[in-house]
């Protein structure tokens, strides 16, 4: 069952990212002197607007998302 919060209220959203990543997004809100949450709120509100607007192919983001961010156990069932 999904827990409704107010607006206002925070929660953690936990996901894993590269050392590489981790650091260019801490980097850039800090250099921005913006919070990592508003960087990540905003990301996600121009990448939703450009897939809703047909500017983003779905099935072509997926794949290119799929291909850089393969896990190490995925490059390694490939070979």
């Amino acid at each position: 069952m999904i827990k409704k919060t107010n607006d206002e209220e925070s929660v953690t959203l936990n996901f894993r990212v590269t050392d590489e990543f981790r650091w260019m997004y801490k980097v850039y809100a800090a250099e921005n002197s913006v919070m990592m949450n508003w960087v990540l709120q905003r990301s996600f509100e121009v990448y939703k607007n450009l897939v809703d607007l047909g500017m983003l192919n779905r099935e072509a983001e997926r794949r290119l998302l799929r291909d850089r961010f393969k896990t190490p156990q995925q490059d390694a069932r490939e070979d």
